[in-house]
């Protein structure tokens, strides 16, 4: 079994290293006329961005020109609602999306033998696919929440 978790790590470490020389931030943003955009991950509020931000600021580029524009409305607007809207656009969200859909299921069948099953794999991709905008909405919330309470009377 450790020998098993290891080969897991060397592979995503090797896939990580090889999507970090094949998608150079810098170079793909000035190629396609996009301004590079440097962001401290440590002024996101949420967690769960602050750790993937790395890779999905890498593959916000490749995801810019995925036309959704009722979708990047909307999310555009959550986005500064939730208080991420500086630092996290709708191209880091689409890749976190992303992300998740692929992560989340395999993850998931290694550790829980019911996600071996085709059908329940298919479910926890899309389940995970939707993960992001249900983060999105519970920050917006907890910050609404938050704007309430400093509020006076």
């Amino acid at each position: 079994m450790l020998v098993f978790l290891l080969a897991i790590t060397l592979a995503f470490a090797g896939t990580a290293l090889l999507a970090y020389n094949l998608i150079p931030l810098a170079r793909v943003a000035a190629g396609r006329g996009l301004p590079a955009r440097r962001v401290d991950p440590s002024q996101v509020p949420s967690l769960v961005f602050r750790l993937t931000y790395p890779a999905t600021d890498r593959l916000a580029t490749l995801l810019h020109r995925l036309k959704w524009t009722n979708y990047r409305t909307k999310m555009a607007i959550e986005l500064k609602r939730a208080g991420l809207g500086d630092a996290i656009t709708v191209d880091h969200l689409l890749a976190l999306k992303l992300l998740t859909a692929i992560l989340v299921p395999f993850v998931a069948s290694r550790l829980f033998a019911i996600f071996s099953n085709p059908a329940i794999f298919l479910l926890a991709a899309i389940g995970a696919f939707y993960l992001p905008d249900h983060l999105v909405a519970e920050q917006r919330k907890s910050r609404e929440r938050q704007i309430l309470r400093a509020l006076p009377g």
